[in-house]
């Protein structure tokens, strides 16, 4: 989910700017937030509707779609950099990992 928010958004924004809005939103005394609204607020955060997305991950049964994610960040099924990634899949990869995210299997990058 991470991942295709910082693709949707050009790496403006990711999973813990849902989190910080959902905590700003729900701090106490307004503590708990439901499933609908961690899903709507990815599509605000996201700034376009991701809510299929999001039912496919969360509320599905359906395999996830890794090699998509992953491929935004330039990376393959098994988490190496693709020779051929982009500039962007490059920017998307370093903020990810930067953020503790990646699993540092790169091949050197």
């Amino acid at each position: 989910l991470d991942l295709k928010i910082r693709h949707t958004t050009n790496g403006q924004k990711s999973l813990d700017d849902v989190m910080r809005l959902l905590m700003k939103r729900h701090n106490p005394p307004n503590p708990g937030y439901g499933e609908d609204e961690i899903r709507a607020t990815v599509s605000e955060v996201a700034g376009q509707d991701l809510s299929a997305f999001y039912d496919l991950l969360a509320r599905s049964t359906e395999e996830m779609p890794f090699a998509q994610c992953l491929n935004y960040a330039g990376l393959d099924i098994e988490c190496h950099v693709r020779p051929n990634s982009t500039p962007a899949e490059r920017m998307i990869r370093d903020a990810w990992s930067s953020a503790g995210a990646a699993t540092g299997k790169s091949n050197g990058a």
